[in-house]
Parts: structure tokens; C-alpha cells; sequence
């Protein structure tokens, strides 16, 4: 790495909007411990060749070779991995420590943040190893990344160029997908917490107060500069958060400046300030329009969707796919005499229906907070009168994500809603995305390793519905025959 002279050090902000804090002790105050520190100087505190750590060798392990960063919760160090220098092995990572004798809250926090890591193995998140203790220092060892944060690069650069946008954009986008797979709400998406490696890569940073989805967690936390109006109020978890955030810092990439012109997103709503989209490039305007909305409705309802909206080129692919396979409907209806209903419904849809299968959409919008099921049902309904009705779609794909086999009852419920919305709908784009994406999900599991009660509770539902769909089917069959699941 560089000098420790010019790597980060992070203490506490001079500007408390662009700090972290935790919901909690000092919740009220972005100054408080309870905060998350940004980048500056900070009279008084040891500089990097003043560290008593350095030089230590933990656990008889770890040799902590300098400090490269740092703040009230502990420090963070480059250190080297004795066991695996000796077995001639990559040795160089990070080390993130915390004092024990600190609140007991940053010691969850740093739990969560290798649990999490674990959970969400992906290219684009930083990895994280494990948690040791050593007599009264508790640390996590992490992968070590060589480059600046986008924050930095940011400040040195001004707005960034297009194409490294796009870059930003689709990592981000990447990992969102993949955490919000999880069930996992990153909750504090910021310049800062995006990786430029040196070598090219990007990489999301820090799980630490990252939350389930739909959870009530006393750590959750947020940067008020990026969070949206839900997160600042107090509102469950959400992926959608996650993306006005990650639409802000884009923004904020794209020009130069804040969309909200350094309001926090409650202080942009109360002045009914609209960032203005119009000097965004061209094919930003729409995606980042929709991804800063106040509510959370009106934003994507997935990374991948707000990263196709961005990427033309990407959108482009699904709609040929789509268009292919409703050309192809289209000639097996005709070439079918017997199916000249069908025919007409796949080619038109009347003003009636039309009318009636958005007013069933609306229905289900209104119900899925509190009446999953009955807004499952609405969404079925509104996609038999009208197949082209992608928002239905869209939601109800929302509606099976949202579904665990923790809820045994609710996640089968679902699964079968999604089965019959495919019937009524088997050119939707999202319906048919969703299909691959599960299909691969399903596929890349170790049916050997996973005992018949997780078999049962987790993959013979989606497997028995995703025989419907054409993904995958061999594969699929292979796995029902292997794991003797019975349809």
C-alpha cells in the first residue's frame, strides 16, 4: 500500500451529515460514540508509526505491520497472517480491532459484521474471514484492498466520467441484488463505503449495521446526507433504501454535486425540492428520477432493475427475450385453431380489462403490507386479465422473494400465486428473470450436504413450481429425482 502518511485515518466528522450513527445510545447526536467516523485529521491521536500495536503479533498469528486507519470504535491495521506466509500462501489482509472495554454495542456490531459477511459472500463485497479475541482486544480479519474509497476519488476528481459510473454502478448494483437475495438491507450505501481497488475491481464496505429485511433492530443506523425518508424516520428495513442511497452517491458521481443539495431527504421533502434529472446523461435521467423518489413505491423494486434501467445495452436483451418468446406464443396460438381465445387474448387486451387489472394492481399495492395473500391473489387476478401488466408482475415477484421457508404455509402460498401468475403471464420479463435466477439458485446448492428436512422445506416447492417455467428443466429434474421430491 501507499505510505500510512497518506491513508486514511477515520475520526470524527467536522460535518455530522455525513457521519454514520447508530439508533441507540446518542441516536439524537451524529456526533456522539454511537457514531461512525469519516475522514479528517484529529489533534492529539496517535499517528500511524506511533501505534503501540504495530509490531504485535496476535494470537501468535497475526503480525500487525502498520495502521492504516482508525477512530473511536478501534482501529483498523495491515497485518500479515504468519501461518499462511510460512505455508507459502497469500498472508496480507486487514485487521478491524475494538476495545472491550467499549460499549457493547460495537462488539455486536462487529459480530454482525463477519456474520453478515459470510452470509453474503459475492465478487463485489469485501470479504470477511473471522472474529478472534486476544486478552482484551476483540478483531476481525478481512480481505485487504489496495486502491481509495469513491469518496476520496470523488474529491480528487470532481464528477467522475460516465463509463466509471457504469462501473460503480453495476458493482453496486451486483452486490445489492445479491445482499437483497439475502434478505439483507446494507443501510448505509455512501461514497465511503464503496472500494475503487487498484486492480480494477469495486467493493461494497462495511455490513456492520446492515439489517434483515422487515426487522426491528436497535443498531440500525444510517448517513443522513443518503438515507431515505423511511430509514430517517424509524421505518423496517427495506431494499428500496438501499437504492436511493446508491441512486444519491451515482448522482452525486455523475455531477459533481448533491441532489438534494446537501438536505438530508426529509429536509428535501419538507421544501418539495425535485433534484433536477435534466443534466444527468441521458440514460441516467429515468433510472436515478425513479431511484430518488420519496417513497418507496415509486422507486425500482430491484438493484438488477435499477441497473437495467441505467444500462441499456442490459434492458435491451431481456425485451428481445421477451419479444422472442411472445413471437413465439404468438405463431403456436395461431398455427392452433382450436386455441382462437387464447389467440385473441395473447394479441389484444380490451379497454375493460385493462381498466379492471389496474384496479386489481391498485388493490394489491394497498394489501401488501398487512394481506400478503389477498394481495398475491389481486396480482394473479390483474395478470389473467391483462398479461402485459409488467408492474403486477414486478410486484408479485417482490411478494415471493419476500417469502421464507420460516413461514412454511406462506412461502408454499406463495410460490403457488407465483405458478399461476407465470400461466397467466409466461412473457413477463420479471416473471421469467425471476424463473432463471431461482432456477440457477436451486442449482448451485449441495443437495448432498443439506439434511431431507431442509430439502423438503426448502427446495421442493420452488422446485415443483419451477417445472412449469422451461428453465432449466433437465437440471431441475435431475435434482427432484436426486432429493426424491415429489410434485
Amino acid at each position: 500500500m501507499s505510505d500510512p502518511a497518506d491513508e486514511p485515518t477515520h475520526v470524527r466528522p467536522s460535518d455530522p451529515d455525513d457521519a454514520t450513527y447508530v439508533r441507540g445510545d446518542g441516536a439524537d447526536d451524529p456526533t456522539a460514540d454511537d457514531a461512525t467516523y469519516v475522514r479528517g485529521n484529529q489533534p492529539g491521536t496517535p499517528t500511524p508509526d506511533e501505534d503501540p500495536l504495530v509490531g504485535n503479533l496476535l494470537l501468535n498469528r497475526y503480525l500487525i505491520v502498520k495502521k492504516i486507519g482508525g477512530g473511536g470504535f478501534g482501529s483498523v491495521y495491515h497485518a500479515s497472517d504468519e501461518l499462511k506466509r510460512e505455508g507459502g500462501e497469500r498472508h496480507e489482509i486487514a485487521i478491524k480491532t475494538l476495545d472491550l472495554d467499549v460499549s457493547s454495542d460495537r462488539l455486536v456490531g462487529l459480530i454482525q459484521e463477519v456474520s453478515r459477511s459470510h452470509t453474503v459472500s459475492h465478487p463485489n463485497i469485501m470479504r470477511v474471514y473471522d472474529i478472534h479475541r486476544d486478552g482484551e482486544l476483540a478483531f476481525i480479519t478481512m480481505e485487504l484492498l489496495v486502491g481509495e474509497e469513491l469518496e476520496d476519488r470523488m474529491k480528487s476528481a470532481g464528477q467522475l466520467e460516465e463509463a466509471e459510473v457504469d462501473r460503480v454502478a453495476e458493482a453496486m448494483c451486483s452486490a445489492l441484488e445479491h445482499c437483497h437475495d439475502e434478505r439483507l438491507v446494507h443501510s448505509d450505501i455512501k461514497p465511503a463505503n464503496i472500494f475503487m481497488c487498484s486492480d480494477g475491481d469495486i467493493k461494497l464496505l462495511d455490513l456492520g449495521i446492515a439489517q434483515m429485511i422487515g426487522s426491528a433492530n436497535q443498531l440500525a443506523g444510517y448517513s443522513p446526507l443518503y438515507a431515505s425518508p423511511e430509514q430517517m424516520q424509524g421505518g423496517s428495513p427495506d431494499a428500496r433504501d438501499d437504492l436511493f442511497s446508491l441512486s444519491v452517491v451515482l448522482y452525486q458521481a455523475l455531477t459533481g454535486s448533491h441532489p438534494f443539495n446537501r438536505k438530508n431527504s426529509l429536509e428535501a421533502q419538507a421544501a418539495d425540492h425535485e433534484p433536477d434529472t435534466s443534466i444527468l446523461p441521458r440514460r441516467y435521467r429515468a433510472a436515478l428520477d425513479s431511484g430518488l423518489s420519496y417513497t418507496r413505491d415509486e422507486r425500482p423494486l430491484s438493484a438488477q432493475k435499477l441497473w437495467s434501467r441505467i444500462n441499456p445495452a442490459v434492458r435491451k436483451r431481456y425485451v428481445i427475450a421477451a419479444v422472442l418468446a411472445a413471437v413465439a406464443a404468438a405463431m403456436f396460438v395461431v398455427s392452433n385453431q382450436v386455441g382462437e381465445q387464447v389467440g385473441k387474448a395473447a394479441i389484444s387486451v380490451s379497454d375493460e380489462d385493462q381498466a379492471y387489472a389496474q384496479a386489481r394492481y391498485d388493490e394489491a399495492v394497498a394489501w401488501v403490507s398487512n394481506k400478503e395473500g389477498d394481495a398475491r391473489e389481486a396480482l394473479v387476478d390483474a395478470l389473467q386479465h391483462n398479461p402485459y401488466l409488467e408492474e403486477a408482475a414486478e410486484l408479485m415477484v417482490a411478494q415471493v422473494r419476500a417469502a421464507t421457508p420460516a413461514d412454511p404455509s406462506q412461502f408454499s402460498l406463495a410460490w403457488s400465486d407465483y405458478t399461476a401468475a407465470y400461466a397467466a403471464s409466461p412473457t413477463s420479463e420479471s416473471l421469467n428473470e425471476f424463473a432463471a435466477e431461482a432456477a440457477e439458485a436451486i442449482l448451485a446448492r449441495d443437495i448432498n450436504t443439506m439434511s431431507r428436512l431442509e430439502v423438503l422445506s426448502q427446495l421442493r416447492v420452488p422446485v415443483c413450481a419451477l417445472s412449469g417455467t422451461g428453465y432449466r428443466t433437465a437440471e431441475l429434474t435431475q435434482v427432484s429425482e436426486a432429493a426424491s421430491i415429489s410434485c
